[in-house]
């Protein structure tokens, strides 16, 4: 299906007769359903009557960075004292 239409059905800008018709294809057309989904989703990104979606905020990359660096930093401690105590002499 044209996604226009799918956009028009979500912004209610469809006639009543063209409505109608989708509603009764949507509950027997698996793939129009899913079709639907999608553009719901990016319908929820979309601003206004502007085309432009907005897609979710990255996670902060300074913190993930800092995460990462911290378990690097667990891991290598972690490893010098196993090091240290599976090395001793018996």
């Amino acid at each position: 299906m044209n996604p226009d239409k799918l956009f028009d059905y979500l912004d209610d800008r469809l006639p009543a007769a063209e409505r109608a018709a989708l509603e009764e294809r949507l509950m027997l057309d698996k793939q129009l359903q899913r079709e639907l989904a999608v553009a719901r989703q990016i319908h929820a990104g979309m601003r206004g009557d502007s085309r432009e979606v907005l897609l979710a905020a990255r996670p902060d990359v300074t913190e993930q960075g800092r995460k990462m660096a911290l378990r690097d930093k667990f891991m290598r401690a972690r490893r010098a004292i196993l090091a240290k105590f599976c090395s001793r002499p018996k």
